[in-house]
């Protein structure tokens, strides 16, 4: 199942839910017949870095332009899933030559128990600086954005199923996208003036 998607300079990088990441080319594409297409470059399997059963779950990414990281997410409702409870999480991977590494693979949220529902229905997560922005589904039907050691804050409610966030290289807009059925929207919120 491919999950979220995260682009970075020639490369599309393509979340493969219970193992990792794929690439793909994006600069060589191939007319076959009728349609364009794109060649994989490779896959990463970093879900051999995480420790945690539960977490070895890639739901969605997007880009950390400012630390030079990929981020991954866990979607998880707090609800007992097939494997146990699971509980959303946040991983930073590393790059050497636009290959995401594990070696210095880092956790954020740290969620333990289910009542720290701040980050229920957790669909998607960008980070610019020391700014997180946080999509979230169901009851949540809101973008938090949350700086590290200060304040968080709702700036979007959207009841259409909101879903993977993607934040511009240069900080001054943040992408996303919802999932129901007749209400599919693609926006863009200007960051500049929150």
């Amino acid at each position: 199942h491919a999950g979220g998607l995260a682009f970075r300079y020639s490369r599309l990088y393509v979340a493969k839910t219970s193992y990792g990441v794929i690439s793909f080319d994006v600069l060589n594409p191939i007319l076959k017949g009728d349609e364009w297409q794109i060649d994989q470059i490779d896959s990463y399997n970093l879900a051999a870095a995480i420790e945690d059963p539960t977490k070895k779950v890639f739901s969605f990414l997007d880009i950390d332009w400012t630390n030079n990281k990929l981020l991954s997410g866990v979607y998880a409702t707090y609800s007992a899933q097939h494997n146990g409870t699971r509980f959303p999480a946040v991983h930073s991977w590393g790059f050497v030559n636009e290959v995401p590494v594990t070696q210095d693979v880092e956790e954020h949220l740290k969620i333990q128990n289910e009542y720290s529902s701040r980050y229920r229905n957790l669909q998607g997560v960008a980070r610019y600086g020391s700014t997180w922005y946080y999509s979230q589904s169901h009851n949540k039907h809101s973008i938090r954005r949350e700086i590290e050691g200060g304040t968080s804050s709702a700036i979007v409610h959207c009841d259409k199923g909101l879903e993977d966030l993607h934040i511009t290289s240069t900080g001054n807009y943040l992408m996303g996208l919802t999932e129901h059925t007749g209400h599919k929207i693609v926006f863009q919120i200007d960051l500049r003036n929150l």
